[in-house]
């Protein structure tokens, strides 16, 4: 993954880097507040609001219209846009797709000489663990 830049390349200090992978999990927010029942949520920020800064709440069908740039020959194994879950460990990367893990709920795999298992969770939530 390399950045890329944002709309003003002069506000992405990384551009052009190497970005370093972040672990994370994909939660409804129902599981999240049951596993961290302290948690807080942040409210919105009214100015950025009114400003209509915000992305609108339709971004990801928006998404799915957006050409794909690339200048890598095109893999045809997978349709653009189509939604997949990726992991990389030990260097060695393997992709998902969404509807298929969703189909079959639960994966037990290797990737990077690591044994793997993918569980989709209520509301479509994806974990993976070592």
């Amino acid at each position: 993954m390399v950045a890329t830049g944002h709309r003003r390349s002069d506000l992405c200090p990384l551009k052009g880097q190497r970005l370093r992978p972040v672990f994370h999990d994909e939660l409804t927010f129902g599981t999240w507040k049951r596993e961290q029942p302290q948690g807080r949520v942040l409210r919105p920020n009214e100015e950025i609001a009114r400003a209509g800064k915000y992305a609108p709440a339709n971004w990801e069908e928006r998404m799915t219209r957006t050409p794909v740039a690339t200048s890598m020959t095109p893999d045809k194994s997978f349709e653009p846009r189509r939604i997949v879950i990726g992991l990389t460990i030990n260097g060695a990367s393997k992709a998902y797709p969404f509807d298929a893990l969703v189909r079959q709920n639960l994966i037990l795999d290797d990737v990077g000489g690591v044994p793997i298992f993918i569980v989709v969770g209520e509301g479509q939530e994806i974990r993976a663990r070592l």
